[in-house]
């Protein structure tokens, strides 16, 4: 197969190598990954008293991306900075205790990297699931399937981010469960982002391959794409084909469109009118080399 140029709108992980630039990288393609948005946490003082003080009030936490697990991971290791120390005595706390519901493996293994704390998770629950519906789902079942023996209806802590959808929540609603919403972290465009996307753009020479740009949220979508379309032309969705739109020549690079899963496909389909060429079957590295390989050997650039 021959390389390719992938370019990954996300904040590279913090501990190196990164997961998914390594799977593009042992495939034989050109990555980089730019971030879109910045994270800022908030609420950390509601926080920390929720983990120092109300692990007896809750019957589990929902966690659904990778920042809200920094989130309980500052406050944890901001609360017992010594407990990764051998002498530290080890407090009884219910969150050792306390079922972690998480989306996708990424969650789940940022969960479990907690270690060393008495407030780091150790029963993480729901890793297959891949969207927030699927996890929501999980969570209810869960949930009914521990009421017999809890012996008190169940209350869920929700750690949630300035844009989460109603998907979980309202779910939860319906099923008579229980859960107080915490709002850990709040994003914003990356003031850069334009720089750096055109560094990016640059080290990308014309003989890297076919280009593929990868979408990993609607809101780092929304952000990108003004920004994305002065250096790359995508296809149009076939809605905004049909209505013969203008098609002027253009001298900026054509670009392929990839999805981590069906939410954002559908975001980036419907509200962006764009087409996805690629969706990962399951939010991971290695769905998503597989879902751009899928089309790359099917047909033609």
């Amino acid at each position: 197969m021959a390389s390719l140029a992938v370019l990954l709108l996300r904040d590279p992980d913090r501990e190196k190598p990164d997961r998914y630039e390594s799977a593009f990288l042992r495939a034989g393609h050109v990555v980089t990954s730019v971030a879109a948005l910045d994270t800022g946490f908030v609420n950390e003082d509601a926080l920390r008293c929720v983990v120092q003080k109300r692990a007896s009030d809750f019957d589990g936490v929902i966690v659904t991306s990778s920042r809200a697990c920094e989130a309980w991971r500052r406050a944890a290791q901001g609360l017992y900075p010594d407990a990764a120390t051998p002498s530290f005595p080890r407090p009884q706390n219910g969150w050792a205790t306390t079922p972690f519901y998480a989306v996708g493996r990424a969650t789940s293994v940022a969960l479990r990297a907690i270690a060393g704390s008495p407030a780091a998770p150790r029963d993480v629950r729901g890793e297959e699931s891949s969207t927030g519906e699927t996890l929501a789902r999980f969570v209810v079942d869960d949930v009914r399937a521990g009421d017999a023996t809890r012996g008190h209806p169940a209350r869920l802590l929700y750690l949630t981010g300035d844009k989460n959808r109603d998907t979980v929540p309202n779910m939860l609603t319906e099923a008579g469960i229980a859960f107080e919403p915490l709002q850990v972290y709040g994003t914003r465009g990356a003031p850069d982002f334009a720089q750096r996307l055109e560094d990016a753009m640059s080290a990308f020479s014309t003989d890297s391959g076919e280009l593929w740009v990868v979408f990993f949220a609607p809101s780092s979508t929304d952000f990108a794409l003004p920004v994305l379309r002065q250096h790359i032309d995508f296809k149009e969705s076939p809605s905004v084909l049909s209505s013969g739109s203008s098609t002027e020549p253009s001298t900026r690079r054509y670009a392929r469109v990839a999805a981590i899963g069906p939410m954002s496909s559908d975001h980036i389909l419907r509200e962006r009118n764009l087409y996805v060429d690629a969706i990962a079957t399951n939010p991971s590295p290695a769905d998503l080399v597989n879902a751009i390989h899928a089309v790359t050997l099917s047909r033609p650039p």
